[in-house]
């Protein structure tokens, strides 16, 4: 019977781990469908235990085993308690149950290896081989199959895996490399000891192509660590040297060749170890490749390197959280809805930014669950690292080798993922929190001060089982929610949802969507998915009323408030002024960097002459979103307006240019200024905001009907500048409106002379003057041409001209 148990453990073992592989089901991110599963098989292996309790041992321990679970339960407890500072409880069960199903795959770990943690040791061995070369594979595979593409940004985002952040990805391998490097060590048959340095060489070329830092040096680390192990407990020094470390050695350079030989940077050219580790975009690599010699270029990067990844700014918000609320923390799961106002408030960030973790396992935990939280997070690691440390001095002093080496290899891939966990965020990612709590069991097997537990263990098995099934079913509706936000965001995303229709409407969104969980993959909160599809669907008061809901759930997130703001300046039916100013002053606190807010308030600053709230906005936008060079000339023709200062504007254009040397834009404007004379430069800078200003008052009136008024503020602007085409397109619609559908034809005839734009519109607009005029072959044509070009409106003003 136990040989069978044996097989079944192993079996499921190997499901446990499987988990690396799984593909994501239809689920808008991999890692609901990861927790789901293994919650799943939670279930099902506390059943098989119960079923066959009276097989496995479960009353004898040891004292750290149970330290280490009663530790756990005092952390759910504690989790649990800090739940009543959450923002969304929602947020705080859906982190609940990450901790709950890991507590009790931990448990059937344990219940699994408890009585032969040796063999099962070997068998871990085996096991990682296998998924550590495949997982290595496919990233030398990805590498190789796209050696013509340069190594960028772009490249490695590119590559799909099942670990959700290529870091990650990066540390799960490297946590594999001291298994077979153990492999390596003790086979005997060369033909093993050569598998398993060509399975090293894999490990360690994935490694340096994901190219992350914490992967690479914790790995370097540890590699020297291991061989000094090995050198410090033989006493033939040629052996070891000869068959083990010089092995290793000419492998780690010859995996080191690999990578910088890939995806070359430099044609011919081997790339550099930085080209490894500090990866840019495609478009700066080929614009350093041009410009090698452009100090400031080389300024920029470097400095690029030197701040790294930001990280800092995220361990800030989470430290200011701590100290508003220590003891209790925030509330688990709850730090991305906190305010970050260094974090998000100096973020360059095009879209709205939603930043759902710390990138320090120690700083979330603390902020969270508080300071007693946190010290029984870090009771653990102490506690585990002391074990491990004091059973390799023991076993050496026992003459153990073979046993110290175990603790040796089990205590390095703990420590790679205790590296890990300061500088990103491993606890939420499934597969390498499988395999981080199966060493943990390990772990826990070895000990030996064994103690025969006084209770039954029917009633703790009953309990685990009831707390893995309502987790089993929190997992379930995590990932049904997944899978409907995927088909929700494939409807709307890259859609303007004032102008083109979602296949899905309102009413058959509300009866996919389901209530919980209330933020989605992005962190961003549902209300505003359903605030999308509302006003989509015509139902302009149900998105304001979502509008709402997003902004109580997130009060310090952006998003919900912009979107507001531009509801209430863009839309004609609920346009109000004093409330878009408002939401969009309240969208651009959070987040400066979001350039629709920001567009907002400068036409409304500008249009009432509000000087000083102007200038700050320019000057916080500027500082935020140094490479809008539309901005920047706003900005300095703005500052000539109401400081008239020459000079002053010609800095504001210099520093612009400065920023963005590659921007032909900026390098137009500033070679047009310097074809004037001053005066002439000083009248083009003041009409530049003139003709601003009428057409921004232009189309503020026609938003509230008041055509003549409109009407005669475009003119303003064609006496200015003759050619403005976006004034010209504007008057032809309001003169079709307004059933002047001569005077339309004539300004649509100049836009497309022009060919100004190349969407269809000005056809399709022209195309219904003639119909109304009553010329209905140059409709046609015009709506012909407008259909070719794309523009959805022609099929049907074709079809209406058919059937009349």
């Amino acid at each position: 019977m136990e040989d069978k148990n044996v097989f079944v453990n192993r079996i499921i073992i190997i499901l446990y781990f499987m988990v690396a592989f799984i593909p994501n089901l239809g689920a808008h991110e991999i890692v609901n469908t990861q927790w789901f599963y293994i919650a799943i098989l939670n279930t099902f292996s506390l059943s098989y235990i119960f079923f066959k309790r009276k097989e496995y041992d479960l009353i004898t321990t040891s004292k750290l085993v149970v330290s280490v679970f009663i530790g756990g339960f005092l952390f759910l407890l504690i989790s649990l308690v800090s739940i009543t500072k959450s923002i969304l409880v929602s947020e705080s069960i859906v982190t609940l149950s990450y901790l709950v199903l890991t507590i009790v795959a931990l448990f059937v770990f344990y219940v699994f290896v408890k009585e032969s943690p040796k063999k099962y040791f070997e068998f871990l061995c085996i096991l990682i081989a296998g998924v550590g070369l495949i997982e290595s594979l496919q990233v030398v595979n990805y590498f190789v199959s796209n050696n013509n593409q340069i190594r960028s940004e772009e490249l490695i985002t590119s590559f799909k895996h099942n670990y959700g952040n290529r870091n990650i990805l990066a540390i799960s391998i490297a946590m594999k490399f001291p298994f077979l490097f153990y492999l390596f060590v003790k086979k005997d048959k060369v033909m093993l000891k050569f598998l398993a340095l060509m399975f090293l060489l894999f490990v360690f070329t994935a490694i340096l192509l994901i190219g992350t830092r914490t992967a690479i040096l914790g790995g370097a680390i540890l590699l020297g660590m291991l061989l000094l192990y090995l050198n410090l407990i033989t006493k033939n020094y040629k052996f070891v040297f000869l068959k083990q470390v010089l092995p290793l050695f000419l492998i780690t350079v010859l995996s080191l060749f690999i990578s910088l030989n890939f995806n070359k940077i430099h044609g011919g050219k081997l790339n550099s170890f930085k080209d490894l580790v500090f990866t840019t975009s495609k478009k700066n690599i080929i614009y350093k490749k041009k410009n090698d010699d452009n100090r400031e270029q080389k300024n920029n990067k470097n400095k690029e390197v030197i701040d790294g990844s930001g990280r800092e700014k995220y361990w800030q918000a989470a430290i200011e959280d701590i100290k508003k609320n220590p003891l209790l923390g925030i509330g688990l799961g709850n730090w991305k809805l906190m305010p970050k106002e260094e974090l998000i408030g100096t973020s360059s960030k095009k879209n709205y930014f939603y930043p759902k973790r710390v990138h320090n396992d120690f700083l979330q935990v603390f902020s969270e669950v508080g300071f007693l939280g946190f010290l029984i997070y870090v009771a653990l690691y102490i506690v585990i690292f002391c074990f491990l440390l004091k059973r390799i001095y023991n076993n050496l002093k026992e003459s153990k080798k073979e046993e110290a080496f175990i603790t040796v290899v089990l205590l390095a891939s703990l420590l790679i993922y205790f590296l890990d966990s300061f500088f990103n965020f491993p606890h939420e990612r499934t597969p390498i929190q499988v395999f981080t709590f199966f060493i943990l069991a390990l772990v826990l097997a070895f000990t030996k001060q064994k103690i025969k537990l006084k209770v039954n263990p029917f009633p703790s098995i009953v309990m685990l089982f009831l707390l893995s099934s309502v987790f089993l079913i929190v997992s379930y509706k995590g990932y049904q929610a997944s899978k409907t936000h995927k088909i929700l965001y494939t409807d709307f995303i890259g859609k303007d949802f004032f102008k083109e229709k979602y296949s899905i409407s309102y009413d058959e969104m509300l009866n996919i969507l389901p209530s919980f969980p209330e933020l989605d993959a992005y962190g961003r909160a549902t209300p505003i998915m359903k605030a999308f599809f509302a006003y989509n669907s015509k139902k302009k008061n149900k998105a304001l009323q979502h509008l709402n809901e997003a902004i109580k759930m997130g009060p310090y997130h952006a998003e919900p408030l912009g979107v507001k703001a531009l509801l209430y300046f863009q839309d004609k039916d609920i346009i109000n002024k004093d409330s878009a100013l408002y939401y969009a002053q309240k969208a651009f606190d959070i987040q400066p960097s979001k350039s629709q807010n920001f567009e907002i308030l400068r036409r409304y600053y500008a249009d009432s002459n509000d000087t000083i709230n102007l200038i700050k906005t320019l000057n916080i936008y500027t500082k935020v979103v140094p490479k809008d060079v539309n901005a920047w000339i706003k900005k300095a023709e703005h500052l000539y307006v109401y400081k008239k200062g020459y000079d002053r504007f010609i800095e504001v254009i210099d520093s612009a240019y400065a920023l963005n040397p590659n921007d032909e834009k900026i390098k137009t404007y500033r070679k047009k200024q310097s074809r004037f004379k001053k005066e002439d430069k000083e009248l083009v800078v003041a009409n530049n905001v003139l003709i601003e200003k009428h057409y921004n008052k232009g189309i503020k009136f026609f938003n509230q009907k008041k055509y003549k008024d409109a009407r005669n503020q475009f003119h303003e602007v064609l006496k200015l500048k003759a050619n403005n085409m976006a004034t010209l397109i504007n008057l032809a619609v309001l003169e079709r409106v307004c059933k002047n559908y001569t005077i339309s034809i004539q300004h649509l005839n100049k836009v497309i002379n022009a060919n100004y734009m190349k969407n269809g519109q000005p056809e399709y607009n022209r195309g219904l003057c003639y119909s109304k005029l009553g010329d209905k072959d140059k409709a046609m044509q015009d709506f012909e041409v407008s259909r070719i070009k794309g523009y959805k409106s022609a099929q049907k003003a074709i079809d209406q001209l058919k059937n009349n």
